[in-house]
């Protein structure tokens, strides 16, 4: 059973061991995140169909990586964490 968190030193941080902290921010004012999600076919499996759902961002632009990679860059909708 995982250890319960222990509040750090302000109200709006918890810690999780071992020394983790979690900070609570009101809102993102800007963001981007690379996506390597996408499955490839190969010899030992095809992909048929796949779909991706982004909410609360919007994909910017998909590329291949230098390793070959189906990579997807999406930015993330200003306002609050949900």
């Amino acid at each position: 059973m995982p250890s319960p968190p222990i509040t750090g030193s302000s109200p709006d941080e918890i810690i999780h061991p071992p020394h983790h902290p979690l900070r609570i921010l009101p809102a993102v004012a800007h963001g981007l995140q690379r996506l390597r999600l996408k499955p490839k076919s190969s010899h030992g499996q095809q992909v048929l169909e796949w779909h991706m759902q982004i909410d609360g961002g919007i994909q910017e632009v998909e590329y291949d990586d230098q390793h070959h990679n189906r990579t997807t860059l999406v930015s993330v909708l200003p306002g609050p964490l949900r």
